[in-house]
């Protein structure tokens, strides 16, 4: 019990920055020791989607976010399914 006062201790005293984009209700918090935690709820059901870490290593350069629930958003490549699929400039279609 002792733990888990501290840690919304720690919650309070962090700076927290809160928005709904995308259906998802997003919550950033910068903790004292510098860490960064955010997390992302859907806005209809409350489910958790993704909670996620960012600290800094002993050199104090900030590491890659670490997901502890969910997965990494990974967006098409530039220009999406359209690179899929293209007509041919070689084969320019001959109907008249």
């Amino acid at each position: 019990m002792a733990s888990s006062m501290a840690w919304l201790e720690t919650l309070r005293q962090s700076r927290k920055t809160a928005l709904i984009q995308d259906g998802r209700r997003k919550l950033h918090f910068i903790l004292l020791d510098g860490r960064e935690l955010v997390e992302e709820y859907d806005v209809k059901t409350n489910d958790l989607l993704v909670r996620k870490w960012k600290s800094k290593n002993v050199l104090g350069r900030e590491v890659k976010w670490e997901f502890e629930i969910g997965e990494q958003f990974r967006r098409p490549a530039a220009g999406g399914e359209a690179d899929l699929l293209m007509e041919s400039s070689s084969n320019v279609s001959q109907d008249t």
